[in-house]
């Protein structure tokens, strides 16, 4: 799946950005690690379904719905050292930005175990993932993620709150010097 290309920044690379996509913090430090390169929508309650309306955002940590039954036993170190991000003092670090590589579709619990070594999530939560909405195509987003070396920390507002993907920022929050975490990703069929 991954192929080496150049990590310089982009000449279209932005310097700053205003909106984030809400992920479990476990998931997002799985991502900064190199362990985790996929994530997976159908979108949140609130949503009629899912629509990758940016290619490039802040991941937002969050704790809602995390569990580490979801999460494979391998993995569970994550939890635990993800909670720093946390919203203290209604503040909250965006420890990672990151673009859309491809966005596939994906049917059946075969095809996601297929993708186990770019995922972290046991079979319960990708059987659980599938049966939630099966009308709905499950999105399997490639993530190009980047390490930021001071990493914006936000205001969290009543705004940022409930079962929604997309999640505007108060303000433009600098992308300044990303470091790729691994080489720029290439989907499988």
């Amino acid at each position: 799946m991954p192929e080496s290309i150049s990590s310089e920044r982009p000449s279209d690379f932005p310097t700053t950005c205003a909106i984030a996509l809400k992920e479990w913090a476990a998931v997002v430090l799985g991502l900064l690690e190199g362990r985790h390169s996929i994530l997976l929508r159908k979108g949140g309650i609130h949503e009629g379904g899912f629509h990758l309306e940016h290619e490039r955002f802040f991941l937002f940590p969050t704790y809602e719905h995390q569990k580490p039954d979801f999460i494979r036993p391998e993995h569970h170190d994550l939890i635990g050292h993800s909670a720093s991000w946390g919203a203290s003092a209604g503040r909250l670090i965006l420890p990672a930005y990151s673009e859309v590589v491809s966005v596939q579709e994906a049917r059946t619990l075969a095809a996601l175990r297929g993708l186990s070594e770019f995922h972290i999530w046991s079979d319960l939560y990708l059987e659980m993932r599938l049966a939630y909405k099966p009308e709905k195509p499950l999105h399997v987003i490639l993530l190009r993620v980047f390490r930021l070396p001071d990493p914006p920390i936000i205001r969290v507002t009543e705004a940022h709150g409930g079962c929604v993907s997309w999640v505007p920022l108060e303000d433009e929050c600098s992308v300044y010097k990303p470091t790729p975490v691994l080489p720029r990703p290439n989907m499988v069929q």
